[in-house]
């Protein structure tokens, strides 16, 4: 498991970069912008998509053949991209709600709960992405999938369209101390339910 983490890794600094610097660049830009929801959300979703550009290198590389003849399980396979993906959406995060917390302290909008929220939210939404999607990227392989790519993609860019609408604090002042759990236990679920699902799928996949 720790070496397919490794390979994940050079792979994701190989070819990857631009899912660094376009994230990046939407973090910095929400903390000036002054209606930032979008540019708030989009860097988690994106990075979170970061797995299956690497399954489309591994299988135009022939790598998912390849891996058979080495001592690992079709679980520990799927296991890797999920543990990865969860690395790099807790990264991005982390990473978020630091320049978030720079701003609404520049600012003087600091509230201790609105911030809570904020990073509930952000993680919901970046297990929900990657939990739709993966199941069908090894149930059907990347290009077959592709379709289940862009209906996430569709979908979250609505998702964005409407939150871009609303005032970030606005959005994110709900004062309720059961939302932030609430989102955290239902992103957790739903990207469990998901990688159990990705390793039946990839389990019974021909290759």
């Amino acid at each position: 498991m720790r070496g397919l983490l490794l390979k994940d890794y050079y792979m994701a600094i190989r070819y990857c970069r631009s899912f660094l610097f376009v994230s990046l660049l939407f973090i910095v830009i929400s903390m000036v912008a002054e209606s930032n929801v979008f540019m708030i959300i989009y860097p988690v979703v994106f990075c979170g998509m970061m797995a299956v550009t690497l399954i489309g290198y591994e299988e135009r590389s022939r790598w998912t053949l390849y891996c058979e003849a080495f001592p690992y399980s079709r679980a520990q396979i799927v296991s890797s991209k999920y543990i990865f993906t969860a690395i790099v959406i807790l990264g991005v995060i982390v990473l978020t709600a630091i320049a978030q917390g720079i701003r609404l302290t520049v600012n003087g909008t600091m509230e201790v709960m609105s911030f809570i929220n904020l990073i509930a939210i952000l993680f919901l939404l970046g297990c929900v992405a990657p939990a739709m999607l993966m199941p069908f990227i090894f149930k059907y392989g990347v290009e077959k999938g592709r379709m289940g790519y862009y209906i996430v993609i569709g979908v979250a860019c609505a998702a964005g369209a409407v939150l871009t609408m609303q005032k970030p604090d606005m959005l994110f002042s709900v004062s309720a101390v059961w939302m932030p759990l609430v989102c955290l236990v239902v992103g957790t679920v739903i990207f469990g339910i998901s990688w159990r699902m990705s390793i039946r799928f990839y389990e019974n996949r021909e290759l």
